[in-house]
């Protein structure tokens, strides 16, 4: 059982040679899995089909979807529509925009 899976979607259709850690979900997996059991799932290195069997095969509490605003929305929506009808649970989303950040300091 995972109490929390993050799932990192991917950025772009092309592929790339080297793929570096998803550093929002790797920082905050890494301050949660004190008293969580985390997993993240990196869907540039696993394809969606699969993410979706391991989701399926273990018991989740949560989901979050890591995102930025472009194609990675687009892939974060697809996943989480496929996630819909696959398993009844919360997902949580994470976008960060310059409308949320506070630039006047």
């Amino acid at each position: 059982m995972y109490d929390l899976i993050l799932i990192y979607p991917k950025i772009m259709k092309i592929e790339f040679k080297q793929i570096n850690l998803p550093y929002p979900l790797f920082m905050m997996g890494s301050y949660l899995s004190k008293k969580y059991k985390i997993k993240i799932l990196d869907e540039r290195i696993t394809p969606l089909p699969e993410i979706l069997r391991f989701i399926e095969k273990n018991k989740v509490r949560f989901i979050g979807i890591s995102t930025m605003i472009g194609f990675q929305l687009i892939n974060a929506a697809n996943i989480s529509k496929k996630l819909k009808r696959l398993v009844r649970i919360s997902k949580l989303y994470g976008v960060v925009s310059l409308y949320q950040l506070d630039l006047s300091k």
